[in-house]
């Protein structure tokens, strides 16, 4: 009889759980699965990796995303206390931290149980978080990197260090640099739109070659045809429109992070001038009309 093989993360770690088994990868972490000796529930462990290439890259800046990663989740999911804290070690240079078991998404493809639309506003919430308040942008927003909590319908984006810093280079648009921190973050954030109706495509049971297929039409009546039969694929009807959105064959007309934002009332008091500016409708004349994005209700001055 062949012995099972055993992980050692750390003596104490070792100690709480068993059949501890990899799991998963990220930029800066590995993360594994085990068995609690107490409750006999699952749970992940995620353990940085100090030899990883963004490690050795840059150490404190991976260690530091690495802690910022699972300080975000701790208050995200505060009221499921998913992360246990008690848990947490550091022993000998490794870090780990102890979660509620949570999965990638990709490992209920086709299921009609994942509540896509909850997982659009948690995908979005946490993208305008990283790109607004750590400035990290290029995001992998795909189905191995969005994960769901065990149990619950409650979804966030893993692996931020597989990104890059938002630099003020990368605004074009000389008006757009004049705006709020924020709202210049938001505006070059529209790839992560792209990623995340693939991903709606992936977990709707529409395979690689179906959407890769759309992309490579030229003519554009059949484009548009060939994206409503593969739009139909999606469960929720609710999100038809934004995927329509998301995927219209005219560049200029696809949906924006700030527009996603906007659907989902995410909220925002600023001026409808910042809007103007992203979308390239710069209109000085309205420069006095404020707005609540999400709210159907515009305030005047």
């Amino acid at each position: 009889m062949v012995e099972p093989t055993i992980i050692e993360i750390t003596p104490r770690i070792n100690f709480l759980y068993e059949n501890i088994e990899k799991v998963g990868e990220a930029a800066t972490f590995t993360l594994y699965q085990g068995k609690s000796r107490d409750d006999g529930e699952l749970y992940t462990l995620r353990v940085f990796n100090p030899e990883s290439d963004a490690a050795k890259t840059n150490y404190d800046l991976a260690a530091t995303i690495f802690f910022q990663e699972i300080f975000h989740l701790s208050r995200k999911l505060a009221e499921l206390d998913a992360v246990v804290l008690e848990n947490f070690e550091f022993f000998k240079g490794k870090i780990v931290f102890v979660t509620k078991c949570h999965y990638p998404i990709n490992k209920e493809i086709g299921k009609t149980s994942v509540d896509l639309e909850q997982m659009v506003k948690d995908v979005i919430s946490d993208v305008k978080t990283l790109y607004t308040k750590l400035k990290l942008g290029e995001l992998t927003v795909d189905s191995k990197t969005i994960h769901r909590l065990k149990g619950t319908n409650y979804f966030f984006l893993t692996d931020w260090a597989n990104s890059r810093r938002v630099e003020l280079q990368d605004f074009k648009n000389k008006e757009i640099m004049k705006l709020a921190a924020d709202i210049q973050a938001l505006s070059i954030a529209n790839r992560e739109v792209h990623t995340l109706g693939i991903a709606l495509f992936e977990m709707s049971g529409v395979v690689k070659n179906e959407w890769e297929g759309l992309f490579q039409m030229r003519n554009t009546t059949e484009y548009n045809k060939r994206l409503d039969e593969l739009v139909l694929k999606i469960p929720n009807a609710n999100l038809h429109p934004i995927m329509k959105r998301i995927f219209d064959k005219d560049l200029t007309a696809r949906l924006s992070m700030i527009d996603l934002l906007s659907e989902y009332g995410s909220l925002f008091f600023d001026c409808e001038l910042m809007l103007m500016a992203l979308s390239g409708r710069w209109a000085p004349a309205e420069k006095n009309r404020m707005v609540f994005v999400g709210v159907k209700h515009d305030i005047h001055l």
